[in-house]
């Protein structure tokens, strides 16, 4: 079939055209039942593979603030445009928003989410492969190693995570997949079908953005016939009605996000000299060791891990020294991995490095665009594209009678016995690569702490709901200390008795009388609890209280009275290290509330009593208090100190 220019190429051409080639496929192909089943397969080991890290874990950290805040904020556009550590996601809001109404609070929708989406995932890059090469066993190879990477534990394993950097995942490669499909078909409905992915992708992470210039790029580098400035020119032109598919959703985020840049601003931005080293570090220090599955930051030996790095390195560039050397033309495929990893790597940099240093290099949860990126890029340059427009070599010219001109002889004299042999060594190196890499992946990714404490945060929250279920039996009017347990929270988040779910409460603190009867431990039990003082803190040292402008101090007695309104900060005599800490504040306020750091009000009335609150999470150097304008506070004690258990777990 003459194949004319694409510009002339009706729809149903292009689609007679696309099902004669998939009906004709070569010899390196497999038969189409065969590699059905082989991809299911894949499919299938992601989505174990996924579940095996997802199902144990537990919510973790930040999971209890987001889904408590959207609960809280209700179903309204505050709910759905909150920020999130400076993202603009509505969908993932709205999820949560959902999450906070189910009571208990149940692990199992996260857990299908994530699941899915992984899956899903992988299934599109497969799919997307196979539109550009065919149906190959090295589309297989890239799929099965893609879902068993060990990259992607960190972000499978926190929901907090998960929620933007695994979901974003299947609707990134959904419209990709679209995308090519589009120009190789030419059915409008693939194109719907991308500009819907890309939108709701933008609906759950920001990040998403970045794949309107990948596709730009990947036009310009394989639907250009050359790099002369007039043939980038048509081929940037010609899928014209996709640019503006993606560009529409993309204003409405952006201008959202620039209309309200106060609510979503970052992390400032870091020093410039800080941003080489970090894709440095990023790229040959994490990216490509945890491509053979290797977490080389958790390796012991400093000397252990540049050893590693460099060996991954020398391999990774070995690979692309080679499929260089067989055909030049493939820079253009390395060019679309490494463009859009540099780019994000930068992007995160400037807003993870002046808070976290080139530590945020280190992490694998902001690799896992990138891990499909080099999937796609390496199947580009290592298998030979589908032959057609716009992507793959155009067919040989047919002769007057209809057939393909023959391949010179001496290309076709070739040993089938020995070809064979080779195919079938080659199958089973790469099936024991596999295995050995699948065995290693696993093994580092056991080895990511961010696993360890998610998992034990799962069986931790399984222990906490059958003691919780016993105490209520006993005691129906049981309180919680408003404390936080290692495996369930990192900060804090205590149980709401109305829900019977876990939120977070901002600024309830309760009176020492019924601060709280139980205490969670570290292992989900709980066990009866009561405040223990650690510090108490010297209020009769002149340099103990500095108060601000607006406030007077002065000692009646054994008390340290303060008069007017203001902030005052009550020192301690050392630093406590970060952790969770409550102060217990014994006196009298003639009017109240005291403001305890942000956290509350200390409930100080005219007659001497005790209040309890918990302060900020860090390194505990003094407590600050926010005084009622013209009123008087007299401090008799303040104590430092942690809900300690004062019995055994119940049921034991």
């Amino acid at each position: 079939m003459t194949r004319a220019p694409l510009e002339a190429v009706t729809v149903a051409e292009a689609e007679a055209e696309a099902e004669a080639e998939a009906e004709t496929p070569s010899r390196a192909e497999i038969s189409r039942r065969a590699y059905r089943l082989w991809c299911a397969g894949v499919v299938v080991v992601a989505a174990v593979v996924a579940a095996l890290r997802v199902v144990p874990a537990g919510y973790y950290d930040d999971d209890f603030l987001n889904i408590g805040l959207d609960g809280r904020l209700g179903l309204t556009p505050a709910m759905l445009t909150r920020s999130i550590f400076g993202h603009f996601v509505p969908l993932v809001n709205l999820f949560d928003w959902g999450l906070s109404h189910l009571h208990p609070l149940p692990r199992w929708p996260v857990d299908v989410v994530e699941i899915a989406s992984f899956a899903l995932a992988v299934a599109f890059l497969v799919s997307l492969l196979t539109q550009l090469t065919g149906r190959r066993a090295g589309v297989v190879a890239i799929g099965l190693a893609t879902g068993l990477s060990v990259l992607f534990v960190p972000s499978l394993a926190w929901w907090a995570a998960a929620q933007h950097e695994v979901t974003s995942l299947a609707t990134a490669m959904a419209c990709v997949d679209g995308y090519v499909r589009w120009r190789r078909t030419g059915r409008h409905r693939w194109l719907v079908w991308s500009g819907v992915a890309y939108a709701a992708g933008l609906g759950v992470y920001d990040a998403m953005l970045l794949f309107f210039p990948v596709l730009v790029l990947f036009a310009l580098l394989f639907e250009s016939a050359s790099l002369h400035p007039r043939a980038l020119w048509r081929a940037f032109w010609r899928p014209w009605p996709a640019w503006l598919v993606y560009l529409v959703p993309s204003a409405a985020d952006l201008g959202w996000r620039l209309s309200h840049a106060a609510t979503y601003a970052s992390a400032p931005a870091p020093r410039t000299s800080l941003y080489v080293p970090f894709v440095e570090r990023s790229l040959l220090g994490t990216f490509l060791p945890g491509l053979f599955g290797l977490n080389v930051w958790g390796f012991s030996s400093a000397r252990s891990r540049d050893l590693a790095s460099l060996a991954a390195d020398l391999a990774v560039g070995l690979v692309v020294v080679v499929t260089l050397v067989r055909r030049p033309a493939v820079w253009r495929a390395w060019l679309l991995f490494l463009v859009p990893f540099v780019v994000t790597a930068v992007v995160v940099a400037y807003t993870r490095a002046a808070p976290f240093g080139l530590g945020a290099a280190t992490s694998f949860r902001y690799l896992t665009f990138d891990v499909l990126l080099f999937g796609w890029a390496l199947a580009l340059a290592a298998l030979p594209l589908r032959p057609g427009a716009p992507f793959g070599p155009r067919p040989r010219a047919a002769t007057s009678d209809g057939s393909r001109p023959r391949a010179r002889a001496a290309t076709r004299r070739r040993s089938r016995t020995g070809a064979a042999g080779l195919r079938r060594a080659g199958a089973v190196a790469v099936v024991a690569s596999l295995a050995v890499y699948g065995a290693v992946s696993w093994r580092s990714g056991s080895a990511v702490p961010l696993l360890r404490e998610t998992h034990a945060a799962g069986a931790a929250a399984r222990r906490f709901r059958s003691a919780w279920a016993q105490l209520l039996a006993r005691h129906p009017g049981a309180v919680l200390w408003d404390s936080s347990a290692a495996p369930l929270s990192d900060v804090f988040y205590p149980y709401d008795l109305v829900q019977n779910t876990y939120g977070r409460v901002v600024g309830e603190v309760r009176s020492s009388a019924s601060a709280g009867d139980f205490v969670v431990l570290p292992d989900g039990e709980i066990a009866p609890g009561s405040f223990r003082a650690l510090v108490a803190l010297p209020l009769g040292a002149p340099s103990t209280v500095v108060t601000g402008p607006g406030v007077l101090q002065r000692r009646v007695g054994t008390e340290r009275c303060l008069f007017g309104g203001g902030n005052v900060a009550i020192r301690l005599g050392h630093s406590l290290p970060s952790g969770v800490w409550f102060v217990r504040v014994t006196g009298s306020a003639s009017v109240p509330p005291v403001v305890l750091d942000g956290f509350g009000s200390l409930s100080l009335g005219a007659d001497p009593s005790s209040s309890i609150g918990r302060l900020p999470k860090g390194v505990l150097s003094a407590i600050g208090l926010t005084l009622p304008p013209g009123g008087r506070v007299c401090l008799s004690a303040v104590e430092v100190g942690r809900p300690a258990a004062t019995g055994p777990a119940v049921g034991s």
